[in-house]
């Protein structure tokens, strides 16, 4: 069960999901290796690196959140599972990843139209 205490943890592997999403759709789309701009030689793509470096984090935070079955002996929980509520007001976990989406959005402005990178 998160906790308050986990709310940036979260969002850190929300920002860092939706970063390695963004550079797996560059890498696909570009291949893991392109032309360098100037010299046109054969280069890695600098896609590569931020998709690596974002796996690392999301695998680091998803640890540390209780994510995987072999770190879920470590995570307490309280009293189990807790039960979906009636309403469609938004969730406290609902609410962070908007949160998070919003925060990204700060750091990473929007791709125009046609943009091939």
């Amino acid at each position: 069960m998160l906790k308050r205490i986990d709310r940036e943890l979260l969002m850190i592997w929300a920002v860092a999901a939706d970063t390695y999403r963004i550079a797996t759709q560059r890498v696909a789309k570009f291949g893991l290796v392109t032309k360098s701009p100037q010299q046109g030689i054969p280069m890695q793509n600098l896609y590569l690196p931020i998709l690596n470096k974002q796996a690392q984090i999301m695998i680091k935070v998803a640890a540390e959140l209780g994510f995987w079955p072999a770190s879920r002996s470590r995570v307490s929980t309280q009293s189990g599972f807790a039960r979906p509520t009636e309403s469609r007001e938004p969730n406290e976990l609902e609410l962070m990843l908007e949160e998070g989406r919003r925060l990204h959005a700060q750091f990473v402005p929007p791709r125009p139209r046609g943009d091939a990178h």
